[in-house]
């Protein structure tokens, strides 16, 4: 029981590393819709919707593609760091 509690710990911790550029971001930000489908290439986002229809749009990006709610990202947009 306790190698479950430790596992669900890790998996809970995992964190989602994605470069994007500032007019991603806004496009995100500003949106209303509930879930961001997407795939990444070399921890950039390089193909993504934003939906409310989460299992039609899954299918069509295909087992690689991984999602998320829009508002968890827009409270890590608000951490923002701009490297220039």
């Amino acid at each position: 029981m306790e190698r479950i509690k430790n596992i669900h710990k890790r998996v809970r911790k995992k964190q989602i590393r994605m470069e994007i550029n500032i007019f991603k971001a806004l496009r995100i930000y500003k949106s209303n819709k509930d879930f961001i489908v997407y795939s990444l290439k070399n921890n950039k986002l390089d193909n993504y919707i934003l939906t409310n229809d989460l299992s039609t749009n899954r299918k069509k990006y295909g087992n690689e593609s991984k999602f998320l709610l829009v508002a968890v990202l827009k409270k890590e947009l608000n951490n923002i760091k701009i490297t220039l």
